[in-house]
C-alpha cells in the first residue's frame, strides 16, 4: 500500500510540473514544453540509475522513477504532437523533433547518471 501511494503522489507532482511547463510562453510549431519534461525526464531517471554508486532510498527512488518521471514524461503527448506536425504538414519538424527527443533523451540519461557518479 505504501508503493501505491509514493507512486500515487509523484505521479501527481509530476503531472502538476508537466502541466505548468505546458503554460509556458512557447510561440512556435516544435512542440517544446513536451520537448523538455522527456528530456528532463530522462536526465533523473539517468541520476536516480546510478544508485549503484549514490545511495537512495528505495522509497525516495520509487516516488521519484516511477511516481514523478512517470507523469512528468509523456510518450502519447509526443506522439500525438508528431501526429499534429505531419498533418499540418511540417514533416520535417517532426523528423527534426523525434531525432533529437530521442539523441537529446539519451545523452540526457547518460548525464544524469555520470552526475549521479559525483555524489
Amino acid at each position: 500500500m505504501k508503493n501505491l501511494i509514493l507512486v500515487f503522489v509523484g505521479g501527481g507532482v509530476g503531472s502538476v510540473l508537466r502541466f505548468l511547463v505546458s503554460k509556458l510562453p512557447f510561440d512556435m510549431d516544435f512542440p517544446l514544453a513536451t520537448f523538455i519534461v522527456n528530456i528532463l525526464g530522462s536526465f533523473i531517471i539517468g541520476f536516480l540509475s546510478s544508485n549503484d554508486i549514490i545511495k537512495i532510498n528505495s522509497d525516495v527512488k520509487l516516488l521519484l522513477a516511477v511516481g514523478v518521471c512517470g507523469g512528468l514524461t509523456t510518450f502519447s503527448s509526443f506522439i500525438n504532437e508528431n501526429g499534429q506536425l505531419i498533418s499540418k504538414e511540417l514533416n520535417y519538424t517532426s523528423v527534426i523533433y523525434i531525432s533529437l527527443s530521442i539523441i537529446i533523451g539519451y545523452f540526457a540519461l547518460v548525464l544524469g547518471y555520470r552526475t549521479g557518479r559525483f555524489f
